[in-house]
């Protein structure tokens, strides 16, 4: 014979707290609400040229409840009440434009065309750097001398240099005579003359720089110790580059 149990325990679930059918009621009230009452918009934003408006916002401007269209242009957007309602769709590059709805039912479907704006400027500043702030900003130990506004001088290329900080150039007589140039007190081999990059040497003994005219030269750079491997030498004193 088969046994029969003795009792069988049924949970029991405690409807008597207030809090929990406070919740529960509250939940079901307000997905009623939604059902009946709510309104969901859903629609398409395009350009003036029927392109889709990628990203673009939609914002209800009583409630400030908004969302963000879809690569596609796309967007959809519920709200608890029908009514009227007043939106506000804007996107960079686009002008803004209000649309009011006034719902019949619950699904509005919308579909709106932006504007391009044109944005005009006033004025444009280009702001950059000569180069000879550019290489003073390379890290290497150097003087750039601009010489553009030594052009109309009769000023010679060795005087602008005899001005740098730690040159010093040394003449054997007058003007057109031999120079020598010493950098931080070296001289000789230490010191290397570079026109355009290419070595000084390269040009013959006759020549030197008071033979450039003020006016044919751009900047002149004054490397000091270190100089970049594009010059190739290893100058202990420095590179003098025309």
């Amino acid at each position: 014979m088969r046994s029969v149990p003795k009792s069988i325990r049924i949970p029991r679930i405690n409807f008597s707290c207030p809090g929990w059918f406070v919740v529960v009621f509250g939940l079901l009230y307000t997905s009623f609400l939604t059902a009946q009452n709510g309104l969901t918009i859903a629609g398409n934003i395009f350009d003036e040229n029927n392109r889709p408006v990628p990203f673009a916002t939609v914002i209800q401007t009583a409630t400030l409840k908004g969302t963000m269209c879809d690569e596609k242009g796309f967007f959809t957007l519920n709200t608890l009440k029908k009514e009227k309602v007043v939106l506000e769709i804007s996107s960079i590059g686009f002008e803004q434009k209000t649309v009011e709805i006034a719902p019949e039912s619950n699904y509005v479907e919308l579909t709106e065309n932006l504007q391009s704006s044109a944005m005009m400027v006033s004025e444009v500043e280009v702001k950059g750097e000569t180069d000879s702030e550019a290489i003073e900003r390379s890290g290497f130990a150097v003087t750039s001398i601009d010489t553009r506004k030594l052009q109309s001088s009769s000023i010679d290329p060795n005087t602008v240099l005899d001005r740098v900080p730690g040159v010093r150039v040394r003449r054997n007589g007058g003007l057109g005579s031999r120079a020598t140039y010493n950098i931080n007190g070296l001289s000789g081999r230490a010191v290397t003359i570079f026109i355009d990059g290419v070595p000084a040497s390269s040009l013959g003994s006759a020549f030197s720089l008071n033979s450039i005219p003020i006016s044919l030269i751009e900047r002149i750079d004054v490397y000091k110790g270190v100089v970049p491997i594009e010059f190739g030498v290893d100058a202990m004193g420095g590179v003098i580059n025309v």
